[in-house]
């Protein structure tokens, strides 16, 4: 998380000469090199770093900022999910004992195998026929037939033919859209 002042310093008080520097504020002794590309300065003023291009804030300006900077803050995750994901450690004894409660609860769970009463109970199991039935198969060719290796160059023309003229008078197409429609080569 960074923070980010908004409002810019104002920094005609600072001075070089030494007889400014007893009278600055304790705070303000660090800021006597005042930043020059921070990330408040680029978005209150909206550009570069030139004084020149560095124009006094409206307050629009300074409420559009503020409400950016709440909406990003707004899609970080809370706490709370962070923890849930195990990003963030808690460090409450509880939690830890909570958590190696429940890697306890389902590793008993994942021990203990239900029996078959039980699951036909819940329908998981379905009762089969205590014997099977086994016949052999004739052995026969498994490959699909493709016909359209068959075709000769004159059933291809022709199926392109009657392809065409379904789409020319047949085929409902709306008429902006007909200027798309594909033709085949005869």
């Amino acid at each position: 998380f960074v923070y980010v002042n908004i409002y810019p310093y104002d920094y005609s008080y600072l001075q070089k000469s030494e007889r400014h520097k007893e009278t600055l504020p304790p705070t303000a002794l660090a800021l006597n090199n005042p930043p020059h590309d921070s990330i408040a300065k680029k978005m209150v003023y909206g550009h570069g770093d030139r004084e020149e291009d560095v124009v006094v804030p409206t307050a629009e300006r300074k409420a559009a900022v503020e409400t950016s900077l709440l909406r990003r803050l707004s899609q970080r995750p809370r706490k709370e999910e962070l923890e849930n994901r195990g990003i963030l450690k808690r460090n409450n004894k509880s939690w830890k004992q909570e958590l190696e409660e429940k890697q306890t609860n389902l590793n008993r769970q994942l021990s203990r195998r239900p029996t078959v009463k039980e699951l036909r109970d819940k329908r998981i199991l379905i009762s089969f026929a205590d014997y099977a039935e086994v016949a052999e198969a004739l052995d026969y060719d498994r490959q699909a037939d493709k016909p359209w290796t068959r075709l000769t160059a004159e059933d291809k023309a022709k199926i392109r033919w009657e392809l065409n003229e379904f789409k020319e008078n047949e085929m409902m197409v709306h008429p902006e859209s007909a200027k798309y429609t594909r033709f085949h080569k005869p």
